[in-house]
């Protein structure tokens, strides 16, 4: 058996990349599964079965197990016997109290941690864009809240033993069938043609972002349906149906100066120069947004650009969350 944990803030494209891995013949999609066992998130069921309790892999009894076990190291290993799947694919995105305990005792070699983000432009498009939801309006803490998710991501990952990766959404859907061969290689798996056309595939979803789900749902759940949704992603959802495309909604919810004053916090230019990510109003971002250009090549890690982004994230840290508190929590576990 084994195991991915997709990392990311949200509406970063974790779901889409669940989907696509969960296409894999082989594996099976949790999305958020944390929501469900600690969140007490409901109802607890498949949301493509019909009826949900007709689901052959979110049996009644598989979901009353994993309740009644709650925050458990054996969660992964119950699914895998339960279900019969290989690879479990977990976009709970969540780092603190959630994968490092259900990772813990796993072999190292048998977990790739997949750490997806968008830029700091298209996550602030994507917040805007959920202003109904979202309370993150000004770009302070839009800008504060994009760094803070990321750089504790990545500290987790320096800190734990896992096998672990930080890709692009924009190359997720630029570049798919050539990201997904190399995640797969991670987990010693072949890509199968057509996999990021996720909807094509049959999948028992928890959860997951309501524009993904709707590529495979049922036209009831189609975005027109949406009363809950802005009128400007009903329209966005409904027009690129059952495609792959960038987030660039922050054409439409940011104004130049806004952008700038992103990368105007020096902690989130460098983080994001870390990343694959420049400013669009420069040249270096108008050469990195060319969706023809390869796959990004990020710092590596033991790399001189690597070794100063983890000292000035220790640096910058210090007025909300040591780095120090990741590292006591994975050792605890």
């Amino acid at each position: 058996m084994k195991v991915v944990a997709v990392l990311s803030s949200r509406y970063s494209g974790s779901t889409i990349l669940d989907y696509m891995l969960g296409s894999h013949p082989k594996a099976l999609s949790l999305t958020e599964l944390r929501a469900f066992i600690v969140g007490g998130r409901t109802p607890f069921t498949c949301k493509t079965c019909h009826p949900p309790d007709s689901c052959p892999v979110w049996t009644a009894d598989l979901r009353r197990q994993l309740l009644q076990n709650g925050v458990d190291k054996g969660l992964y290993e119950l699914i895998a016997s339960k279900s019969g799947y290989e690879i479990l694919i977990d976009s709970s995105k969540q780092v603190a109290g959630w994968f490092s305990a259900t990772l813990s005792g796993l072999d190292p070699d048998d977990v790739l941690c997949i750490h997806i983000s968008k830029s700091p432009e298209e996550y602030a498009g994507s917040e805007r864009s959920k202003l109904h939801v979202s309370k993150r309006h000004k770009i302070a803490d839009i800008a504060g809240s994009w760094w803070q998710i990321n750089s504790r991501i990545l500290d987790f990952m320096a800190a734990a033993p896992y096998k672990s990766v930080s890709i692009r959404y924009r190359d997720l859907v630029d570049h798919s069938e050539e990201l997904l061969t190399r995640l797969l290689q991670k987990l010693d798996q072949e890509y199968v043609a057509g996999m990021e056309y996720f909807w094509n595939f049959q999948h028992h979803p928890l959860w997951g972002n309501k524009g993904a789900r709707s590529h495979f749902q049922d036209s009831d759940s189609h975005p027109k349906e949406w009363t809950d949704e802005t009128v400007y992603n009903q329209e966005l959802y409904s027009s690129r149906h059952r495609t792959l495309f960038r987030d660039e909604k922050w054409r439409h919810f940011l104004s130049q100066e806004e952008v700038l004053a992103l990368y105007g916090y020096g902690r989130v230019a460098r983080l994001a120069n870390l990343l694959g990510y420049a400013n669009p109003y420069t040249t270096e971002g108008q050469r990195l947004n060319d969706p023809q250009l390869p796959l990004a090549t990020h710092a590596p890690a033991g790399s001189e650009a690597w070794r100063k982004e983890q000292w000035r994230r220790k640096i910058d840290v210090r007025t909300w969350h040591p780095v120090d508190f990741i590292r006591r929590q994975v050792r605890n576990y």
